[in-house]
């Protein structure tokens, strides 16, 4: 099950005892504030959990296997997601069972 963003508000208002509307708009602003920055070329890094930054792409030739002809790749910056402590220190146990053979 993914978490979405009212989900994440219910609980931030559920654990902080805030009003879930304000917990709402709080993340739709935040949701903002983030999408501004990577626009503006700026990185993002929340706490010890994440930070997204931008990798340079460099201009190529790529081939369209559908159209079956080569385009230019323009050079570009794109958005990349790197966990940190707090998450690379998770781990779940396997919803598979162990098999031995």
């Amino acid at each position: 099950m993914a978490v979405n963003r009212n989900e994440i508000a219910r609980r931030i208002a559920h654990r902080g005892n805030y009003d879930i509307g304000i917990a709402q708009e709080f993340l739709k602003h935040y949701e903002d504030v983030i999408i501004e920055a990577l626009e503006g070329g700026e990185e993002i890094k929340q706490g010890k959990l994440w930070k997204i930054l931008l990798h340079e792409v460099p201009f190529k030739k790529a081939y369209n296997g559908l159209e079956k002809e080569y385009f230019d790749r323009h050079a570009k910056r794109i958005p990349k997601f790197k966990p940190l402590s707090r998450i690379e220190a998770i781990e779940l146990p396997s919803n598979k069972p162990n098999k031995r053979e």
